[in-house]
């Protein structure tokens, strides 16, 4: 994929927006994936091989192998940026962690009614899980009088959806 004349090192740096040491330096290569994340094709032993820019950034400025297991994340959180200031390793949890702190994960920023494909308020979801919970209502019947699918009302009733208070269990 590189030729004789550059390094996979000088492939790498062609391919950096090298800034200040504070700023991202952006992986202005061609090849992203559909998170934004760039990536080189490197061919090893006859066997081609696509390596993260940002993983890469950091064994290049560790002088070490990323430890089998663990990821590398971004404390900008900008998936082209390959400074190895921003980048740290650590668990797929740890990853986690930073992006339910940031409020970065899809399902844990917008819950209940705030979330933007909400049919039903909060309120009405109590009263969904109290009608159906005291009995003599079916979740179909819910379903039809909420105008929500049958599965919608299963997942309220199963605390799975929408906020559920104290006082309404």
């Amino acid at each position: 994929m590189y030729g004789a004349r550059f390094s996979i090192i000088q492939a790498f740096l062609k391919n950096v927006a090298v800034g200040a040491e504070n700023e991202c330096w952006p992986w202005t290569g061609s090849m992203r994936n559909q998170r934004g994340y760039g990536y080189m094709v490197t061919e090893r032993y006859g066997s081609t091989n696509r390596l993260s820019a940002h993983r890469f950034a950091w064994m290049l400025a560790n002088g070490k192998e990323i430890p089998t297991g663990m990821v590398v994340r971004h404390t900008c959180d900008n998936p082209p940026c390959c400074n190895p200031e921003h980048l740290l390793v650590g668990t797929h949890a740890d990853n986690m962690a930073d992006m339910d702190a940031r409020g970065r994960r899809r399902h844990n920023t917008q819950r209940g009614s705030a979330a933007s494909a909400a049919k039903l308020t909060d309120a009405e979801a109590a009263t969904i899980r109290a009608d159906y919970f005291a009995g003599g209502v079916v979740q179909k019947t819910l379903a039809q009088r909420y105008g929500v699918s049958i599965s919608a009302i299963s997942l309220i009733v199963k605390g799975r959806t929408y906020c559920q208070q104290a006082g309404d269990r």
